[in-house]
């Protein structure tokens, strides 16, 4: 390989990585933005309905912890408790 044909290489690698570097920077800046505008949406003020909801009730929880425990243990729940009251 001669010198010229080095000096083309070379050449041609960094135009290469100068395009890559300039496709990642504007990568870079539209995360910057989308995380900026996501940032901008969680924070801004809800409707008075919606705070409430999200305040006050939660639809996953349950609010009887015994009924839950025997709708979904039952059994397992039994033989686990049934000696508590020995200890007393």
């Amino acid at each position: 390989m001669s010198y010229e044909e080095r000096m083309a290489l070379i050449k041609k690698v960094a135009e290469r990585r100068k395009r890559l570097d300039k496709q990642a920077a504007a990568l870079e800046e539209k995360s910057r933005v989308a995380r900026r505008e996501a940032i901008r949406e969680r924070s801004k003020p809800r409707s008075k309905l919606e705070s409430e909801i999200r305040e006050e009730y939660n639809v996953n929880q349950w609010t009887d912890q015994r009924q839950y425990a025997e709708q979904y243990y039952g059994d397992v729940k039994y033989q686990t408790e049934r000696f508590d009251n020995d200890w007393d």
